[in-house]
């Protein structure tokens, strides 16, 4: 557990109160101590120091009785109403965690791969919202179940997804996330057997973030793309890869673990498992972009969930009318005539 009061806490807030950001409070932090190798912390830990305390100092009173009295008269309309709060020693609310019965029947028919991310912060409390999204019979992206979590650790990502199996009875076929540790070891820990597959996206951002300032990266950058993107079998990616790390001195550092790790990420080792067309967590980056314009970021908790409700039900009308084209309409086919020309 991470000694918050260790990481300059006072520092921490004060640029807080002042509108300074997670990463420039974090970069502070890093010149103010000397460089990586002098502090014992990173971002994520910055940012749940903060949380911390803004849990304690921010909470409106009753806004969380409000939560939890809305939840109760939902599941007394209809009986299929999930949700679940949990609050720490002193009473604060830790986390939320929800799903209608549209979208718990929804999981049904489509919840054999979720996406599932954090990036978004969604109210005044600057909680991370948490979006488990799937993909529909129209390659629409849909949200199953949400939460908002006030720390981003293990132990929370273990509740939440302790309670999507008390809330859908069964862990999905498959689950995509960013390369973020914790949630790897919450998913382990929950969902064991379950295959986790890491965001191609980041890896290759990563790739570029890491090896991008090396003169031959051009040369690298094209041999590692065709490695992901071309070798369909495992011992071929293999090979490929290996071959990078030998031909420009890399069987070290990001290019090793990344290899190492290739079983959660590379192409070449998940074309047997069905994936619903995904190999990123952009539907849930690009859901949560929908919602980031359609709420307003000041808000309590109360109406950031009323809020989301009204984008679910403008998502279901959606889908309504996209099942009325597929019965109404003739479909669409685009050919490339190119080829006809030729």
């Amino acid at each position: 557990m991470v000694n918050y009061r260790s990481i300059a806490f006072d520092r921490l807030m004060i640029n807080d109160k002042g509108g300074v950001s997670v990463s420039r409070n974090f970069g502070t932090q890093l010149i103010e101590k000397g460089g990586f190798d002098n502090i014992t912390f990173n971002k994520r830990d910055v940012r749940n120091a903060i949380a911390v305390e803004r849990r304690k100092t921010m909470f409106e009173e009753g806004d969380a009785a409000s939560l939890e009295k809305y939840f109760k008269s939902q599941r007394e309309l209809n009986s299929d109403f999930y949700s679940s709060m949990q609050q720490d020693e002193e009473g604060i609310l830790k986390n939320a965690f929800w799903s209608d019965a549209r979208s718990r029947g929804t999981c049904k028919y489509f919840g054999d791969v979720i996406s599932f991310d954090t990036t978004f912060s969604s109210n005044r409390y600057r909680m991370p919202f948490a979006p488990f999204v799937g993909v529909n019979h129209h390659g629409k992206s849909i949200v199953f179940v949400a939460a908002l979590i006030s720390h981003e650790d293990t132990e929370t990502f273990v509740w939440v997804f302790e309670e999507w199996l008390k809330c859908m009875g069964k862990p999905s076929k498959g689950i995509l996330t960013d390369q973020d540790k914790a949630i790897g070891k919450a998913i382990s820990k929950v969902f064991p057997g379950v295959p986790h597959r890491l965001c191609l996206w980041h890896v290759l951002q990563n790739a570029s973030r890491n090896l991008g300032k090396l003169a031959e990266w051009k040369s690298i950058d094209t041999l590692i793309r065709t490695a992901v993107h071309d070798m369909l079998d495992p011992a071929e990616f293999d090979e490929a890869w290996c071959l990078v790390m030998d031909t420009y001195n890399q069987r070290k550092g990001w290019m090793l673990d990344a290899y190492e790790n290739r079983r959660h990420w590379a192409p070449a080792y998940n074309r047997g498992q069905f994936w619903a067309g995904m190999s990123s967590t952009q539907r849930s980056e690009g859901m949560n972009r929908y919602f980031k314009t359609q709420v307003d970021l000041e808000c309590g908790l109360l109406q950031f969930i009323k809020n989301y409700e009204f984008c679910m039900n403008i998502k279901a009308k959606e889908e309504k009318e996209d099942n009325f084209d597929c019965i109404d309409k003739p479909p669409q086919i685009d050919v490339d005539k190119s080829v006809l020309v030729e």
